[in-house]
């Protein structure tokens, strides 16, 4: 279980609050200093990201092959390693299933987004940002309210749902 939830919890941070606070913040900051200076901004952020990540240093407790057959190697064993996994654990593969299901159908929509909101709410960058802090809040409250369910079952019932309603919501907003 707490496995399940440090992964739950990891999942707030790229997708979720990036879409939350992006356009919270990015918003006032496009209008008031302009598209270059947010690209400049953006810049000096992934070099401060890039200084603290080589500030890290790992000690590895875990087993390293150290097998010098190369990389293209390494990934196949990876694989391998990973497709026996999935054929022990139902429940994995169920959620694998479920995740590349909804990649394919419903994250496309993201990249029509800014046309969509255009074209249906005859809106405008205002609107746009709107929607993905909608997105975003969903996700936060998704991934919060399952991490806090300690049942196997229960996460379950809530994977499912969540599937649902993210197509269905896809076809009310097509609509």
């Amino acid at each position: 279980a707490a496995l399940m939830n440090a992964i739950l919890l990891f999942g707030l941070t790229p997708a979720a609050l990036g879409r939350l606070i992006g356009p919270i913040a990015g918003g006032p900051l496009l209008s008031g200093i302009g598209a270059s200076w947010i690209f400049v901004f953006a810049a000096v952020l992934s070099g401060l990201e890039i200084v603290q990540l080589r500030r890290i240093r790992i000690r590895s407790s875990g087993h390293a092959s150290g097998s010098s057959r190369g990389i293209a190697a390494e990934i196949r064993v990876s694989l391998r390693e990973a497709k026996a996994f999935l054929g022990l654990s139902r429940q994995a593969r169920l959620i694998i299933a479920i995740v590349t299901l909804h990649c394919f159908f419903v994250m496309g929509f993201d990249a029509i987004l800014p046309i969509h909101a255009r074209n249906a709410f005859d809106g405008d960058a205002a609107v746009f940002g709107s929607l993905l802090i909608a997105i975003g809040s969903g996700a936060i409250a998704g991934i919060l309210g399952t991490s806090w369910i300690t049942s196997d079952r229960g996460r379950g019932a809530v994977f499912f749902t969540s599937g649902i309603v993210s197509g269905l919501g896809l076809v009310l907003l097509g609509m």
